[in-house]
């Protein structure tokens, strides 16, 4: 919880917000920390999720960049505070691209540590 109310502080806005991962590291969980918004959720089958200022954009089941050009995911991001995509490392020039300079790059990369004692802990390293 920590990370995430430090990250909405630190951040500039409007924002995208890349999380990069492995499945199950917690991006969806960082996500909803950092928006206290329960009516967002990861959106791996609709590929698209809002609520109020925050948009979230699942780019796990996408195969190449030709797949986003019908999303017109820039049309979502409008009047959007930060935009969330998860998955988004691979499709980082297409984002610039659909959604221009009026925002802020960051990628947030969430990595699991060995658990010891049956406690998880997270390495979080933010990149611009």
């Amino acid at each position: 919880i920590y990370i995430a109310n430090e990250l909405k502080e630190g951040t500039e806005r409007p924002s995208v917000i890349i999380l990069t991962g492995d499945m199950g590291v917690g991006k969806t969980t960082f996500m909803k920390t950092f928006t206290k918004d329960p009516r967002l959720t990861s959106s791996t089958y609709n590929l698209v999720n809002e609520a109020g200022p925050f948009l979230c954009a699942d780019f796990y089941r996408v195969e190449k960049e030709e797949d986003l050009l019908a999303l017109e995911l820039g049309l979502y991001a409008e009047n959007k505070d930060t935009v969330f995509v998860e998955w988004g490392a691979r499709y980082q020039r297409y984002l610039f691209r659909e959604l221009g300079d009026r925002f802020k790059y960051y990628e947030l990369v969430i990595e699991a540590n060995a658990s010891k004692e049956g406690v998880p802990s997270r390495n979080y390293n933010l990149f611009s």
